[in-house]
């Protein structure tokens, strides 16, 4: 489920990517999109009236989209545990304007640097720009053999930079 902000995407507006994928602890997943193969549905609503609607920790969170007879279209956001439904209006994009609704590129290889005088690096590379934000006075716990296996498999993955004393995170 794509929800798109205020402007379309080409008018630079905000881009909010939902994705459900059905486990095991919910009581009932239903989901039909356009077919099989583009199983997703693209709308416009105000993410602010979104966000004001699901704030919080919900225990039961139902969402359904919804029309009612000589009425657009709407999002039903129903919290049970509050008791309280919420009709939100929203623009279905049909599929010849998908493209213009596209996902943005965003890359999978995220560089992180770190070293031990407390500093940090998280850079990312995109099609437009080279996002890097820099991290100073951090603490710098050492890792020892016994605490290096209490640490996930995923997170051990560093590369050395020669001559730095510096560490890239894979």
């Amino acid at each position: 489920m794509c929800f798109v902000a205020h402007d379309t995407l080409r008018e630079q507006g905000n881009f909010l990517s939902v994705l459900i994928p059905p486990r095991p602890d919910f009581e009932v997943f239903n989901f039909a999109g356009f077919s099989e193969e583009r199983d997703e549905i693209v709308m416009e609503l105000d993410i602010e009236d979104f966000e004001r609607n699901v704030i919080g920790g919900h225990s039961y969170l139902k969402m359904k989209l919804r029309q009612k007879a000589n009425q657009k279209p709407f999002l039903q956001v129903e919290l049970r545990d509050r008791g309280t439904r919420h009709e939100l209006p929203v623009r279905l994009i049909k599929t010849a304007q998908w493209s213009m609704f596209r996902r943005p590129d965003v890359p999978r290889g995220v560089t992180l640097k770190v070293n031990n005088n407390g500093e940090m690096h998280l850079r990312c590379r995109m099609d437009q720009a080279e996002v890097t934000v820099y991290f100073s006075d951090l603490a710098n716990d050492t890792i020892t053999g016994r605490s290096l296996r209490a640490i996930p498999r995923a997170l051990v993955h560093c590369t050395p930079i020669p001559e730095s004393g510096s560490y890239v995170l894979l």
